[in-house]
């Protein structure tokens, strides 16, 4: 009985670090275009939107870029990934 157990528990850490290396590994880093005629909005919807995401070890930067009829907005956030607070604004307020 303690041999299956131990089997079963060896087997999972196995997989759980598989999977924890893989997480690790991951890249989040590409340019993605709204599907304008999919996206649902309130009120008017802009023209089209595009978002940037830069992943380095240390930080995810997001870009985005919203173009509609009252002009271009753009936004940019960056947020640690050692767990330490990232502080960001928002068209001038604090997040």
């Amino acid at each position: 009985m303690k041999f299956t157990q131990f089997a079963v528990a060896a087997v999972l850490a196995l997989f759980l670090g598989q999977a924890l290396i893989a997480f690790d590994d991951a890249k989040l880093s590409g340019v993605w275009k709204a599907d304008m005629e999919k996206s649902k909005f309130e009120g008017r919807p802009p023209q089209s939107e595009l978002m940037i995401i830069e992943q380095s070890p240390s930080e995810l930067t997001q870009t985005v870029g919203e173009f509609s009829q009252r002009g271009e907005y753009r936004s940019r956030l960056t947020y640690k990934t050692d767990g330490t607070e990232s502080k960001n604004s928002f068209r001038g307020l604090p997040m």
